[in-house]
């Protein structure tokens, strides 16, 4: 990594060191024996201390090398010696083929807003992921079309859209029970049951009565007529009846029971 800078950079820093030439100070870059560029300046700061200085005036580094991982780091005062315009005077282009020998070179033009964005596919392209890549769009398809094929018989994915049954039931039944008399209560039972008959029977008027009538025996006071109120012996007895009509009225629709469907075909 070559850091060429010419000003303050991090804790990195540059200084003005005049007319001064530089001179070589340790025996490394072959070729390369003195720089010729517009402004002079040395290196300062505190990342001095880990490296050496190669080329370097009586003020300081002009250029410095050191170890970092696997790799090297040079540090540099003066860029203006890699610009096309100067790279044909000192040995500016030797020293730019030596830091590039058997390597790739890359540029960071960011600083002149020059930049690109790779993205995330393209990275992992980069990184040697591609095969990885490959394999994982099959596997995402095979995937995929697993799950088309059904294994055994189709289950029911209905959803349950119900309230909930019992407490809407009892806090309907405490309502009525708060709103109506027993006889009231019994008498709207005795109305639902004979809408169930014109339902199934298609009947009304007296004829839906008498149909009615023969599924359900319960007293006329039991049925909402006449002012007092019934006790509760009664509402439960009245109930019972009610609820046996009902089981009558469905036993009666079933194919076994002929003489009543025959009856309930009869028009009206």
């Amino acid at each position: 990594m070559v850091i060429a800078i010419s000003g303050p950079y991090a804790s990195l820093g540059t200084d003005w060191k005049g007319e001064e030439d530089s001179r070589k100070v340790f025996p490394a870059w072959p070729g390369v024996e003195k720089l010729d560029p517009p402004h002079r300046r040395v290196l300062t700061g505190a990342p001095l201390d880990d490296v050496h200085a190669i080329l370097a005036t009586e003020k300081g580094p002009v250029a410095a090398r050191g170890r970092m991982g696997k790799g090297e780091v040079v540090l540099l005062a003066v860029p203006e010696v890699f610009q096309n315009g100067h790279l044909r005077k000192g040995d500016h282009l030797a020293l730019l083929a030596t830091l590039a020998a058997g390597r790739k070179a890359y540029f960071d033009e960011s600083v002149h807003g020059l930049s690109g964005e790779a993205g995330a596919v393209e990275i992992l392209r980069q990184w040697g992921f591609g095969p990885l890549l490959v394999v994982a769009v099959l596997a995402s398809g095979v995937a995929w079309w697993r799950r088309r094929v059904r294994l055994g018989p189709e289950e029911d994915d209905a959803r349950e859209t119900r309230v909930e049954a019992v407490d809407f039931v009892d806090s309907l039944a405490m309502l009525y029970d708060r709103a109506l008399m027993r006889r009231q209560a019994l008498g709207l039972y005795v109305r639902a049951f004979e809408q169930a008959v014109a339902v199934r029977t298609g009947l009304k008027g007296p004829a839906l009565q008498a149909k009615a009538g023969e599924f359900l025996k319960i007293r006329a006071d039991l049925k909402g007529e006449g002012g007092r109120d019934i006790g509760a012996l009664e509402f439960q007895r009245g109930l019972g009846e009610i609820n046996q009509a009902f089981r009558r009225l469905d036993d009666a629709k079933r194919p076994g029971n002929r003489r009543t469907n025959e009856g309930a075909r009869r028009p009206a």
